[in-house]
């Protein structure tokens, strides 16, 4: 992702932490949040139909194991 910020194609909204593991961070300019506008709802997005056994591990470890076989929200169901 921050590949196609350096390459002038893209912005992107990142914990902080990530600029210390990405070589090119130098090349980038670096805009705060302001307090109160620094927290959001962040969504895992997969092509549809394009599921997979990894997936639905990652969905099960994000959710903290509290549901198993969850279905796929929609776009519809996500306001999109």
């Amino acid at each position: 992702m921050l590949g196609c910020v350096v390459a002038g194609i893209g912005i992107a909204m990142l914990p902080k932490s990530v600029l210390s593991t990405f070589p090119e961070s130098r090349r980038l300019a670096v805009q705060k949040l302001p307090p109160g506008e620094n927290r959001f709802d962040i969504v895992l997005i997969w092509r549809r139909g394009a599921g997979s056994a990894k997936i639905e591990a990652l969905r099960e470890l994000l959710d903290g194991g509290r549901r198993k076989q969850r279905p796929a929200r929609t776009n519809n169901e996500i306001g999109g």
